[in-house]
């Protein structure tokens, strides 16, 4: 899932936030990455999207990796759960490119209440995208780097006196977080021992592919790499349009959308569109046939009026057609942070990821030295939609460890889409309380 305009659209967020709840505190930390050797040291950092308990310290912890070309924003409703019902910390973190991005105008137009506003920003010349050969050293971001960079975050939770730790993520980032587990990290320690459990949302390795075509993909990737392509070039333009697209979502949800005609090649709709809706079309998997990246299940497109063809067509909230994701709450809730799109995507952690897909783990040239060993308890759950192949790579991985897997497959299959097990409105009934009992059991048992 490389980051293009659909994907960014589909789940790019902004950088205003919303007030925590009055039992949970919220903040937005930069932490010190690992000192990768052949990065400026300004830029071996992290962000951390972190919430805690109020009422009394948190004796455990998650930190939560995003999945691909997203970002902390996306776990800001499971965050604010847990810690209001698990009392554990939650760490959800924003990888290294993500200070990269420029937000000075989605920062205006939050501050001024004006989309165009801030819109103008990027559009009037004074934005500068990055380019390729501005960051080469982006090269050197792969898979090792990235297991580093959590490394460098358990270390700062333990720091905090915080020693019982879970690990998980969405997507790329349950596969990331499944590296770390097998990962042996610069101090030589096996990064499975300093956790409690691992936590997988709708993403596995999958094991030994023999048709040869992923290797052809990581191929083609390399070769862009060795060229000078470390991330896609058309992925800051296309994020800033996204971030624009839920900004105006989030602040006027019914106003009629000011980008709607500028997207029209994409969303074939040629009448106007209220805000709400052209973000629940960038989302939802009823365009799943457009340029779209469709993640969730969040409504459906109001009919036009056909008494009123200047009438903006609204967005049908999911609970009046049977869905599972309230698009405005998810608007609002990938509010939190400072975003929840890359825009410079590092293409060698793709690639790197693939190699270590492919190869269940068990790769040591890539530090990945321990996955036999590896004997954390698992629990995964799984959007149980076509297109994704991670139940297959679940019984794989399964296989190939110690431990026990605990895999959850939503019941019945389709009701999720791929983001939806940790936005769904009745998520906290379906995913979160399962969690919960499954993490408790797993501290009672040390």
């Amino acid at each position: 899932m490389r980051l293009a305009l659909s994907a960014c659209l589909a789940i790019a967020v902004l950088t205003f936030s919303l007030p925590a709840r009055a039992d949970v505190a919220q903040e937005y930390l930069e932490i010190a990455a690992w000192a990768e050797p052949n990065t400026p040291p300004e830029h071996n950092k992290l962000g951390i999207l972190r919430y805690w308990p109020k009422d009394k310290p948190a004796t455990a912890a998650a930190i939560l990796i995003p999945g691909n070309g997203g970002g902390a924003a996306s776990f800001d409703i499971i965050g604010r759960w847990l810690a209001e019902n698990a009392g554990i910390e939650v760490w959800a973190v924003d990888r290294r490119s993500n200070h990269l991005e420029d937000h000075t105008g989605t920062d205006q137009a939050l501050k001024s209440g004006h989309v165009i506003a801030g819109g103008m920003y990027y559009l009037g010349g004074a934005f500068k995208p990055l380019k390729p050969e501005d960051v080469l050293y982006l090269k050197h971001w792969g898979l090792r780097t990235h297991l580093n960079d959590i490394a460098e975050v358990v270390k700062q939770i333990q720091a905090r006196g915080i020693k019982d730790l879970f690990l998980g993520g969405h997507s790329l980032g349950a596969m990331m977080s499944q590296a770390y587990a097998a990962y042996e990290p610069t101090d030589g320690r096996p990064a499975h021992k300093d956790l409690r459990g691992l936590i997988l949302f709708d993403g596995s390795v999958w094991g030994p592919r023999p048709d040869g075509e992923v290797d052809k993909r990581i191929a083609e990737v390399q070769q862009k790499i060795a060229a000078g392509e470390v991330f896609n070039a058309e992925a800051p333009q296309a994020a800033v349009l996204s971030e624009l697209i839920i900004i105006a979502a989030g602040l006027d949800p019914e106003g009629v959308s000011p980008i709607a005609p500028f997207v029209q090649d994409i969303t074939k709709v040629t009448s106007p569109l209220t805000n709400l809706a052209l973000f629940g079309m960038a989302i939802d998997t009823d365009f799943k046939d457009l340029k779209f990246h469709a993640l969730s299940r969040a409504g459906r497109l109001a009919d036009a009026d056909p008494n009123n063809a200047s009438a903006p067509r609204g967005w049908v909230a999911y609970d009046k057609c049977g869905e599972a994701t309230d698009a405005l709450a998810l608007a609002k809730a990938l509010s939190a942070g400072r975003g929840a799109a890359e825009w410079y995507q590092p293409s060698a952690l793709l690639a790197d990821i693939g190699k270590a897909s492919q190869a269940t783990l068990d790769l040591p040239e890539m530090g990945l030295k321990h996955q036999k060993e590896m004997n954390l308890p698992v629990i995964a759950f799984l959007a149980n939609v076509e297109g994704y192949d991670f139940a297959n790579g679940l019984k794989k991985y399964a296989a190939s460890i110690k431990s026990k897997a605990d895999i959850h497959a939503i019941d019945p299959p389709g009701t999720y889409a791929h983001l939806d097990p940790i936005v769904a409105a009745d998520a906290p009934t379906r995913v979160f309380t399962p969690l919960k009992a499954w993490m408790t059991g797993v501290l009672a048992a040390k």
